[in-house]
């Protein structure tokens, strides 16, 4: 915030102030002898020259007696190196009083005052800095403008009569106790306000460390979770989220039968293998089953095996030229033996406890 607009220091005392050892009427009298013998343009530069030159008892011009002589120590007094400062420290005050009160500053304190309110009233969403521009921010210009205007108006009584004492007029003590009371309002607003800067600059320091992409990236879920939850996305979103829990409800039954399933086959193909051992062994086959399986390859889970000759496992599905394979590892004997022995072990089952046994797809039935 700029400083507030105030008077000058020593204003007051200024205008009661007069010169030590010059009597009140000096300058009174000297400006009227000067008026009277025509000497207004350079009168006083005239008599301030010549003054230099009565150093002795006897008036260079007229030779008459300078003691006693109340005209000169007007002059004396008038043009002595004390009231010439004094008079300089009114036209200095003149110019102090327009740079403290100008419309500038004024205008500024304004803005300035409407600024920070626009600023907190933006960070209030992100820290509690209870701001608000005070209604005497509005009324800076007009009051700075009348301390200012009566403010002059008694300096220039002043630069009249440099040794008398002005009295403050009503217009400038109504002026100067209304900006005094509102100095006071916005002194407390200013307060506030330095107290909001801080909270404001917290923020910002923490905001400041923050990755910029890790920001934008929340702000981006935060903005999908808002349109998420307004139509027509919530309603799409709804019903597509129902499908998906009707297509986990199915899934999942699914995946229950399948496990029923898989559990179910691994008993039943386990004991067909160790039956078809059984019958190959008492037929006397050079060969048994091995790896009896099952997988999900196709739309249709297929039964898979080996044959294992010794310690060999033959993989009946390959198709290599020169990979052993159901045609090149069995005689016709060997094909028949097996074949008779899986015909047996099935019709064991269609006759036997199991019957569901017979209904496990087996590739080997056209062997």
């Amino acid at each position: 915030m700029p400083e507030l607009p105030a008077l000058p220091d020593g204003f007051t005392a200024l205008l009661a102030k007069g010169v030590d050892g010059i009597a009140t009427d000096a300058a009174g009298r000297v400006k009227r002898q000067i008026a009277a013998h025509g000497f207004n343009d350079d009168g006083e530069a005239w008599l301030a020259e010549g003054l230099k030159h009565a150093t002795g008892e006897s008036c260079p011009f007229c030779a008459g007696t300078l003691s006693e002589n109340e005209l000169i120590d007007a002059y004396r007094g008038y043009f002595s190196e004390a009231y010439a400062g004094h008079k300089m420290a009114i036209e200095e005050m003149v110019k102090a009083l327009n740079a403290a009160l100008s419309a500038t500053s004024a205008l500024k304190c304004e803005q300035a005052f409407k600024d920070a309110d626009t600023d907190a009233a933006f960070w209030k969403g992100y820290c509690d800095n209870e701001c608000h521009s005070p209604e005497a921010g509005a009324r800076i210009s007009a009051e700075v403008n009348a301390l200012l205007q009566t403010g002059k108006a008694l300096l220039q009584q002043k630069i009249e009569a440099p040794l008398d004492v002005v009295a403050e007029s009503a217009e400038f003590i109504e002026a100067h106790a209304t900006w005094a009371a509102t100095l006071t309002e916005l002194e407390a607003a200013t307060a506030k306000f330095t107290d909001a800067k801080h909270l404001i600059q917290g923020v910002k320091d923490g905001l400041a460390v923050t990755n910029k992409a890790t920001v934008e990236t929340a702000l981006n879920g935060f903005e999908a979770v808002q349109k998420r939850h307004a139509e027509p996305v919530l309603s799409i979103a709804t019903a597509y989220q129902k499908l998906q829990d009707e297509k986990k409800a199915l899934v999942d039954a699914k995946d229950t039968k399948k496990a029923a399933l898989d559990a179910y086959d691994a008993e039943i193909i386990g004991a067909y293998e160790t039956d078809i051992n059984r019958i190959l062994a008492t037929l006397g086959a050079g060969f048994r089953l091995a790896q009896c399986g099952k997988n999900y390859v196709g739309k249709v889970p297929q039964s898979t095996y080996c044959l294992r000759f010794d310690t060999n496992d033959v993989d009946v599905t390959s198709n290599g030229g020169n990979d052993p394979g159901f045609d090149t590892t069995m005689s016709a004997g060997d094909k028949n033996a097996f074949a008779l022995t899986f015909f047996y072990r099935t019709a064991q089952a269609r006759s036997g406890p199991c019957p569901q046994a017979c209904r496990v797809r087996r590739p080997f039935h056209q062997s």
